[in-house]
């Protein structure tokens, strides 16, 4: 199943190099978690990779549509941390799963295991 991998991230929000970094490496490790269970993951966070090459000539706004139009590709959406505030992307990318019927995952242990490797 393709799962988008919903995460904070908080650039838009002054978070240090650091957090961003962590942010992104805490998204891959639940990525090869999915990917051990048999799924896809879509793992938006990876875009902290093009944004830097793109020395912020790509919009902040560009990377959140990329992001939007991902949960609309994917089956289903894990929240893999809990949002940092009211104005969290997160909101909207489990309205988007909401709107489209996906299935909405709140814990990696919720998501089953189809890998068939028990």
């Amino acid at each position: 199943m393709r799962i988008y991998v919903a995460h904070n991230y908080g650039r838009r929000r002054g978070a240090s190099v650091e957090t961003l970094q962590w942010n992104v490496d805490s998204s891959i490790k639940i990525g090869i978690k999915l990917i051990k269970k048999g799924h896809t993951p879509i793992i938006p966070l990876l875009y902290h990779y093009v944004h830097l090459m793109a020395n912020g000539s790509i919009p902040e706004s560009v990377f959140i549509n990329i992001g939007n139009d991902l949960v609309r590709a994917s089956e289903a959406l894990l929240v893999a941390t809990q949002p940092m505030d009211k104005g969290s992307d997160i909101y909207g990318e489990i309205a988007i799963a909401q709107e489209k019927g996906l299935i909405i995952y709140y814990s990696i242990d919720d998501v089953p295991d189809i890998s068939g490797e028990s």
